[in-house]
């Protein structure tokens, strides 16, 4: 009893082992009665400890004896009882009702004093109202309750009753009706004393649960008051370090609610503080698993996944002694699998997860716990592109909750999972038909709550989707807002907006933006976004993928300050929270191209560039786009440095072949192209220089349009020297005035700007045209002066 009043169900199963075999050997089994009451505590321990075969072995050593005896009796009823609550512990509903239904008939043939009824007829209602006859059950549990008071008198039974049948609602889901017996117990239990007295320790177990309920029902700010208050009481009445588990477990629930919003210094401190009430207790290390994983988790969702993933295989390594299954091995598992997705190390993730789910499909099919593990299965076939195995693991999870749990909370996520799958497969439709049942469900159980807010964001998203193939797009997208609304509003109503739940908001409405193609309107919402991520301190993983966001908004719409700036912030992040160079590609690709249009020094710019190379080639998958368009600004950077032909006609000649290959036209095309005509004019290889002119002649000038942008002055530039070449001047004014007026456009107030009015008044001074030259040589001389740049400037004048 010591050890489970202490949550070491594993040594207070030894101990009832061991007393267990001494009866056997010293008394055989004549002590009949007592010898099956112990296989029954051992079976209900190993059902604690998710050991159900070994369970149902105990309990059916125990009926064996039962049934053997010459009368029945209100035992034999308890133990089909637990048979039943066994059965529904794996999802086997026909067979827990069966055993129920023989419990039940059993206790009708009996001839019993009423007193000696109301606990087994609270067992027998608890699991009527568990699986779903809840009419039938509450008959039940009222009978008990009339029962029980008849039989004692007095408030401290009735308060009693209301406890067990607040712990029944509970435990089937019906949380306002839990909520309101566990109110009615906290009031009967105040009226036994003197008027309410919040320092009085007794109360506080009653007042756990009642908090416990409001976080089922989204009432956290409530459910932070009440356990605030509990751990209030034990601080006011605590002499010496006299701990309760009732103060580690308000301790632990804070703490989730704070990971929740985000606030996971302060979850960490409470995780901490339950860690150390639990150890003063005298917990074993297996006993503080379940505490260890919840403070792995807290780094885990900070980013820190090398700290996460220590703590995990630090009490995975407790539990491989224990040589047993358990429910704290399974999240374990888990949660390491987790890590390692995160890390984007599949192969490692698959085998953790796989590991569970064997385990939980041998000792509890039809589970919760194995629904879940099937969820992870998907995943990692989502992200393995195995997307038909993904929507294989989903609908078993599907499967499986709705036998044990329908129109559940549970079942909604399982619906969102699989409208994650749909969408990979590019079944957004389909996907869509999902997301309404998960809301549909939610709208019920959690009508105003971060919950539903996820889910009517995800609808957003998927109409989004729809939306890009739709002939009816943008009255798509003004539906998929007024879901991102709706959402919105109600984050106003949720302490703190819900946590992460209005980021997610302004993300949501960004996409939408996006997706009508108001770029700048998407870039202000993400922006407000990161306003409000920086208010509460955020600096985890989260917080980086939203500047990541930016950097690719900003690369788009060429503000490349901004996007290199960005990249910068969530590099340092994501290298403080321990990421690998190879997982952060994407940054130091954007980081690496937006210093190159920034005009940072060739060597820094090359730099970067390099590395960026480096890494993307360790990298699995590849993108022959990407590799196309580093090669390519590696060649412009070792161009304006002036390297060999050595340098940069192997990388040029990589490039033009991958963008050839693709059938790739954009901006970096003729990079390469223009780094090896740099070398040609170097070579004074006038001849081929102009037959690679040529052939990009159609990108810059297609259709008679000019193309804009920095290459495109150095297109020009190289087609008037050619021309200067073959002395012909006239083709060269032509070139050069295309050359001024582009970057007049494209390019205004830059020193390339101010070069072009320059080199252009030069031509008109050659034809005599010193009118029209000394016009544009002032526009030069502006812009130099603008610039600051002395040099330039003086020489104009």
């Amino acid at each position: 009893v010591f050890y489970k009043i202490m949550g070491q169900v594993e040594q207070a199963l030894a101990v009832v082992s061991e007393c267990c075999q001494i009866c056997i050997s010293q008394l055989g089994e004549s002590r009949s009665t007592f010898i099956c009451g112990t296989y029954e505590d051992l079976g209900e321990m190993c059902q604690e400890l998710g050991q159900i075969q070994a369970a149902k072995a105990y309990f059916d050593k125990s009926f064996e004896i039962r049934s053997k005896m010459k009368s029945k009796s209100i035992q034999l009823v308890e133990l089909y009882c637990k048979f039943a609550n066994l059965f529904l512990s794996t999802g086997e509903i026909e067979k827990a009702e069966e055993y129920l239904k023989t419990a039940q008939e059993t206790l009708e043939s009996l001839d019993l004093h009423k007193y000696s009824l109301p606990m087994t007829l609270q067992r027998i209602g608890g699991i009527l109202i568990t699986i779903g006859r809840v009419t039938e059950g509450e008959e039940i549990l009222k009978r008990a309750e009339d029962l029980e008071t008849e039989k004692s008198g007095d408030t401290l039974a009735q308060a009693s009753n209301y406890q067990t049948r607040g712990a029944t609602y509970l435990a089937s889901g019906q949380y306002d009706k839990a909520l309101e017996y566990f109110e009615k117990c906290y009031e009967t239990r105040v009226s036994i004393t003197e008027g309410r007295d919040d320092n009085d320790i007794s109360l506080c177990t009653v007042k756990y649960n009642v908090a416990t309920v409001y976080t089922h029902l989204g009432r956290e700010d409530d459910a932070l008051k009440a356990f605030e208050e509990i751990l209030e009481t034990f601080r006011k009445a605590r002499k010496g370090n006299n701990w309760s588990s009732v103060e580690a477990e308000s301790h632990y629930r804070i703490a989730c609610i704070l990971l929740q919003r985000g606030k996971s210094t302060e979850a960490q401190e409470h995780y901490l503080k339950e860690i150390e009430i639990r150890e003063a207790l005298g917990f074993s290390k297996a006993a503080l698993a379940s505490t260890k994983i919840n403070l792995g988790k807290v780094y885990h969702s900070d980013g820190n996944l090398a700290k996460a993933e220590e703590i995990y295989l630090e009490v995975k390594q407790v539990l491989d002694e224990e040589k047993s299954f358990s429910f704290d091995y399974i999240s374990c598992l888990n949660n390491l699998g987790s890590c390692k997705f995160d890390h984007e190390d599949y192969v490692s993730a698959e085998t953790y997860w796989s590991q569970a789910y064997k385990m939980l499909e041998e000792q509890l099919p039809l589970s919760v716990e194995l629904a879940r593990a099937y969820s992870n299965m998907g995943y990692i076939c989502v992200k393995t592109s195995r997307i038909d195995e993904a929507i294989t693991y989903i609908s078993k999870k599907i499967q499986i909750e709705t036998q044990i749990c329908p129109n559940s909370l549970p079942l909604a996520d399982s619906y969102s999972s699989l409208v994650d799958v749909l969408r990979e497969k590019g079944k957004h439709e389909v996907a869509l038909k999902f997301c309404r049942k998960a809301s549909e469900i939610q709208r019920k159980l959690v009508s105003r709550s971060a919950i539903l807010c996820s889910t009517l964001i995800k609808t957003a998203l998927v109409m989004i989707e729809v939306a890009n193939s739709s002939e009816n797009k943008e009255q798509q997208l003004m539906m998929a807002k007024t879901y991102v609304t709706e959402a919105f509003e109600i984050t106003q109503e949720l302490p703190e907006g819900g946590g992460l739940t209005i980021l997610e908001c302004f993300s949501a409405f960004s996409a939408i933006h996006y997706a009508q193609g108001k770029l700048s309107e998407a870039i202000e919402d993400r922006e407000k976004g990161l306003v409000l991520a920086r208010e509460k301190k955020l600096r985890n993983n989260y917080f980086a993928q939203m500047l990541e966001a930016l950097v690719q908004l900003y690369n788009e719409s060429l503000e490349f300050d901004k996007c290199y700036q960005y990249a910068q912030e969530a590099l340092g992040i994501r290298e403080e929270l321990g990421y690998k160079e190879e997982e952060l590609w994407g940054l130091y690709y954007y980081q690496a191209i937006s210093s190159w249009y920034l005009g940072h020094q060739p060597a820094s710019v090359l730099d970067n560039l390099l590395k960026a190379q480096r890494i993307y080639e360790s990298k699995t998958v590849k993108d022959q786009k990407i590799e196309a368009v580093v090669l390519a600004l590696i060649c412009d950077s070792r161009y304006k440095m002036q390297q060999s032909r050595e340098e940069i006609y192997p990388d040029a000649e990589r490039a033009i072949t991958l963008f050839n290959g693709i059938g790739e036209r954009a901006a970096y095309y003729p990079l390469p192209y223009l780094a090896q005509i740099y070398v040609l004019f170097k070579e004074q290889n006038i001849a081929d220089a102009e037959v690679l002119l040529d052939k990009i002649k159609d990108y810059f000038e297609e259709q008679g349009e000019c193309r804009e942008g920095l290459s495109a002055y150095f297109y020009f530039s190289y087609r008037v020297q050619v021309c200067r070449f073959k002395k012909d001047l006239e083709t060269a004014m032509t070139y050069q005035a295309i050359l001024r007026d582009l970057m007049e456009k494209y390019l205004p107030e830059t020193l390339t700007s101010a070069s072009a009015y320059w080199s252009y008044a030069d031509m008109l001074f050659e034809h005599s045209d010193f009118d029209e030259g000394v016009l544009n040589l002032k526009k030069g001389v502006e812009l130099f002066k603008k610039l600051s740049v002395v040099d330039d400037w003086g020489l104009c004048y």
